[in-house]
């Protein structure tokens, strides 16, 4: 939607699929709050289906990247949103316990580090 609505024109089926991966690395942290509000967010409820889960987004994220010059400039701020959620994806795939946990945090270099790079480079 906010790709849409900053003027993205073309095929957006890539969007939504950056869309996707990136709510998923949302909604993973969005678990622990989830769950101490009586609600049971996981599927499976264990280690194995978090990283289950994560592999899947990553494998949106890059099928979506692999795509990117199918991409109107338009939606790039848009995408920009999503800048941590390979990091997010990959700690949640090789470390799944940190979902339940409340501990889906990148470190702070890597967060900094990351959001400089694709503010300056455009490549969400």
């Amino acid at each position: 939607v906010a790709a849409r609505l900053a003027g993205a024109t073309r095929d957006l089926s890539v969007v939504e699929q950056f869309g996707t991966a990136a709510a998923l690395s949302s909604w993973f942290r969005s678990v622990p709050e989830l769950e101490a509000r009586g609600r049971w967010p996981l599927p499976e409820g264990n280690e194995a289906g978090v990283r289950r889960l994560a592999e899947r987004g990553l494998l949106m994220l890059a099928e979506a990247r692999g795509q990117r010059a199918a991409v109107s400039v338009a939606a790039l701020p848009a995408l920009l949103t999503g800048w941590q959620a390979g990091g997010l994806l990959d700690l949640a795939r090789r470390e799944p316990g940190r979902v339940a946990a409340g501990q889906l945090v990148l470190p702070e270099y890597k967060r900094r580090g990351s959001l400089a790079f694709r503010a300056l480079t455009g490549r969400w």
